[in-house]
């Protein structure tokens, strides 16, 4: 047994001396960092220099006093005066130093800041010209490959009708049906190709608005795609008010029913059968905020996750699922009612869930009294 009153035992001693060294060296680096930094530097030339004023001041109120004292006069007051200009002088040296390290610093960071902010505003005007020549070239494209396609087009519809004359072999008129098919879908393609291209390529707005009746829009469009919804085995549900009742939305008759056949299309196309379609149109406002129109489509499809919905509505790109891969496309469709509904005024939001199913929606503003009673009349 130890007794109390006994010191700590040689180990804990060289156990705390370990402990207080490795914390002087942890300051130590912490120290010379800071000293090899751009500031850490300029701090230790000015203490330098105040140091060296002080040690100055010192020395001289020194050899003053010493003289002082030798001539048997005493002159205290005068020597800390004497030395006072020079501590001064130092300390203003030092500060001016720093200052002008600062400035110079800051000087250099305005210009290095001020060169890459030139060289991205040459890359963002170098992007913009390649998309615009971009979309120019797609366009230029579209119309030259529309002209040729339309005469296949009419002169296989003419073969396949058998306007001229009955086809001997039947498997000429078969082929002469798919020949159309196909070059109704390539032209559906080149069709939607154009449209991107015109609402990235940066134009105006050139469509002619006006007040279109929203529940005849709707009710047109699901009649056109009913016979497809029934194929698929789906049922196709429209909540509209009757044309009398429907209220009126500003905006292009023609691209809104183009909208709402991508929408109520995308839905038959990726919902398996037994499943169910709807569109439904609702007039409202929030508050004060002017009234408006929301078209709404949902199904009981696959669904998709968040990052798949960010990959649909970009341009070209598709999402892949088994039902995808089972139908062609050009993953146009909803980034072209995206922007579509955004030229015309109004904001698409989609909503989904993997395995429960997609409600698309979007706003577009109501049409003003007079712009109806001119439309009626």
């Amino acid at each position: 047994m130890t007794d109390a009153g006994t010191g700590p035992k040689p180990g804990m001693r060289r156990d705390n001396r370990r402990r207080t060294a490795a914390a002087w060296r942890r300051r130590a680096g912490a120290l010379r960092a800071a000293l090899r930094s751009r500031t850490g530097g300029d701090v230790l030339i000015v203490a330098t220099i105040c140091l060296a004023a002080i040690v100055a001041a010192s020395l001289t109120d020194a050899n003053h006093r010493f003289v002082s004292w030798a001539a048997g006069v005493d002159q205290a007051y005068g020597i800390k005066l004497d030395a006072l200009p020079v501590a001064l002088a130092a300390a203003g040296f030092g500060f001016g130093w720093f200052a002008w390290r600062r400035w110079k610093q800051f000087r250099q960071e305005s210009l290095a800041h001020r060169e890459t902010e030139l060289r991205l505003r040459e890359a963002l005007a170098l992007a913009e010209a390649a998309d615009r020549s971009k979309s120019e070239f797609l366009a230029t494209m579209s119309h030259e490959l529309r002209t040729p396609l339309n005469a296949i087009i009419g002169f296989s519809e003419i073969i396949h009708g058998e306007r001229f004359g009955e086809l001997r072999v039947p498997r000429y008129k078969e082929y002469a049906g798919e020949v159309v098919q196909a070059g109704q879908h390539l032209l559906a393609v080149i069709g939607d190709i154009l449209d991107i291209a015109k609402l990235e390529g940066g134009g105006e707005w050139s469509e002619r608005m006006g007040a279109v009746d929203a529940g005849a829009s709707a009710h047109a469009v699901a009649s056109m795609l009913r016979e497809r919804a029934l194929a698929r085995g789906l049922t196709l549900e429209v909540d509209a008010l009757p044309s009398a009742e429907s209220p009126a939305v500003w905006a292009n008759e023609r691209r809104l029913k183009q909208v709402l056949l991508n929408l109520v299309g995308n839905a038959i196309k990726f919902t398996e059968p037994g499943g169910r379609v709807s569109l439904t149109v609702q007039a409202g406002a929030s508050g004060h905020a002017e009234p408006y129109v929301v078209f709404t489509v949902a199904d009981s499809g696959i669904g998709m996750t968040a990052e798949e919905v960010m990959i649909a509505l970009t341009p070209f790109a598709q999402v892949q699922s088994d039902i995808s891969r089972q139908h062609q496309g050009t993953g146009l469709g909803l980034p072209i009612a995206s922007r579509l509904v955004g030229a015309m005024g109004g904001h698409l939001h989609v909503d989904s869930a993997h395995g429960r199913g997609t409600r698309i929606s979007f706003r577009l503003p109501a049409a003003a009294q007079e712009e109806v009673a001119r439309s009626a009349a």
